[in-house]
């Protein structure tokens, strides 16, 4: 890890995980997060992926905070990507069927309360998106966390969000009205 901008970025994670609960969203949290975003950038997603596994497996950082940063990487260059033809076709499907069902751009239906063909359609999507999404991980040297994902989706998550919660904070709380 010679690499001064790697080296820097890595320095600078390891600060924001230093940083106390009670003092996520000050002003030294907040210029912390300014300058991982700024220093992430310097690297395509290929490279920040290789950067932040080789900081987990040195225990440069902890591994909720490893696993968070290769997990949240990997999926927004799934998001960030052109979906592969089965998953864009779905989604055709699924949009269609909401027009058919008079909702704007803008609108959809709740999982769990649109007709009988958008329910099909949109599990048949999350199970081609997860299916693709276990395959990137896999074609990254992933094994493991792809395994994870698979097989357990509520552990990833909660390794996911405990390693969120460390650089981001807890999310702010909702409010009733």
């Amino acid at each position: 890890m010679d690499d001064p901008h790697e080296l820097a970025l890595i320095r600078v994670l390891q600060n924001l995980e230093r940083v106390p609960v009670w003092d996520q969203g000050g002003p030294e949290h907040e210029e912390g997060l300014r300058a991982m975003r700024q220093l992430a950038g310097e690297f395509d997603r290929s490279e920040l992926v290789s950067i932040f596994q080789r900081a987990r497996e040195r225990e440069s950082v902890s591994e909720s905070v490893g696993f968070f940063l290769v997990a949240s990487t990997v999926m927004r260059w799934i998001d960030e990507s052109e979906r592969p033809p089965a998953l864009e076709k779905l989604a055709e499907e699924q949009t269609e069927i909401e027009r058919r069902h008079g909702l704007s751009d803008l609108e959809s239906f709740y999982v769990g309360q649109g007709p009988p063909e958008w329910e099909r359609v949109v599990k048949q999507y999350d199970e081609a998106l997860d299916a693709h999404t276990y395959q990137v991980m896999v074609k990254c040297g992933l094994e493991s966390m792809a395994q994870l994902y698979r097989d357990d989706p509520d552990a990833f998550q909660r390794q996911y969000e405990a390693g969120r919660r460390k650089i981001h904070g807890a999310p702010p709380p909702i409010e009733l009205e």
